[in-house]
């Protein structure tokens, strides 16, 4: 009987051991940060960590921001045109993403560059704030020459919504190195949460 009950409690003994590696490995395979995907595919698709195409636009106080500014950091590089209704669906995202990923202490960098060519800094701190996300975004915006050549060095299309064109929105994760990681469409509303929640993951693998 003794036998028994000691073999019955080495095997629960491995079974509950078992249990508890499984259980820590994602947890482990999450912060090496080299091959780890946002927990829904679908969103995103992966990229082979080439450098990110450097720039400089202007910040809506006039100053200017290079993408270099930013190294050391995960940062969210998100392409926004006003005209788009996408652009909603886009803030509502990142003001999620924001509130999952925690206060800024965690020196992630969230830049949104601006494709509406007519968009004046007005306009754009105007819509911002009407969307309760001062603060927790940089715009970053410039001549129409000079944002053209950013909308081309990141693949920024143009796409038809309703009557008019605008330009495409896109979001890319690059890590603190400066690479691409992560290249994200915005989702339809109803998947908004679940986006949300896969950038927090994928930039908090990342080391954000």
């Amino acid at each position: 009987m003794k036998r028994l009950r000691g073999a019955a409690w080495r095997t629960s003994a491995v079974f509950i051991l078992a249990l508890a590696v499984l259980r820590v490995q994602p947890v482990v395979s999450a912060r090496q940060g080299d091959s780890v995907a946002p927990p829904a595919a679908a969103y995103g698709s992966a990229l082979p960590r080439i450098p990110a195409p450097d720039f400089t636009l202007t910040g809506l106080s006039g100053r200017p921001l290079g993408l270099t500014d930013t190294r050391g950091h995960v940062v969210l590089l998100t392409f926004i045109d006003l005209r788009s209704a996408t652009a909603v669906d886009t803030a509502r995202l990142l003001r999620t993403f924001s509130e999952e990923i925690g206060p800024p202490a965690r020196q992630v960098w969230i830049l949104a560059v601006n494709t509406d060519p007519a968009a004046t800094p007005a306009q754009l701190a105007a819509w911002t704030a009407a969307r309760d996300m001062t603060g927790r975004w940089r715009w970053l915006t410039g001549r129409a020459a000079a944002l053209q050549l950013v909308w081309t060095d990141y693949h920024i299309g143009s796409e038809l919504d309703g009557a008019q064109l605008v330009h495409a929105s896109a979001t890319y994760i690059l890590d603190p190195h400066g690479r691409e990681r992560w290249v994200l469409s915005t989702a339809a509303a109803s998947g908004l949460a679940a986006e949300a929640h896969a950038l927090a993951a994928a930039v908090l693998a990342l080391g954000g």
